[in-house]
């Protein structure tokens, strides 16, 4: 017997900050926080926004250790086409309270924006959480 598979949008009562409008990192990082912040393990999320940058919904991509966790650009990208969203951004905590990136955040990023670019989806940012701070690799780190 051949399987069948069936992928489906979920839709779920909203977050308060589903269809608020993005002006600046620091609006994306109050969301991402909020999804973020009780986490022991490390934690990918990719949120979706729209042609204004209003968010549109998120969907977490990974769940590793304590100190890692592994990214598969097709999960993260068929989310992103799926939700129909033009732009995203990826935020991930650092359960050690350390926002400081990692080279393989740098590197995870430089891949991401070459993929989003080669797509035609708006790359927003990449934010680091930790411990009620965050840093955001769009503001610190050319790509």
């Amino acid at each position: 017997m051949t399987e069948r598979y069936r992928l489906a949008l979920v839709r779920e009562p909203a977050l308060s900050p589903i269809g608020a409008a993005v002006h600046r990192p620091a609006d994306l990082a109050g969301f991402a926080d909020e999804l973020l912040r009780h986490e022991a393990q490390e934690v990918v999320i990719c949120l979706h926004l729209d042609r204004s940058h209003r968010i549109r919904g998120y969907q977490e991509i990974s769940r590793g250790g304590l100190d890692s966790a592994l990214v598969d650009l097709r999960v993260l990208f068929s989310g992103v086409l799926l939700s129909g969203a033009s732009a995203f951004a990826l935020a991930h905590n650092h359960p050690s309270g350390e926002p400081t990136p990692s080279p393989d955040d740098l590197a995870l990023t430089a891949r991401i924006a070459k993929a989003a670019e080669l797509l035609g989806l708006e790359f927003l940012d990449h934010l680091l959480i930790a411990s009620g701070r965050w840093a955001s690799l769009r503001e610190t780190t050319p790509w």
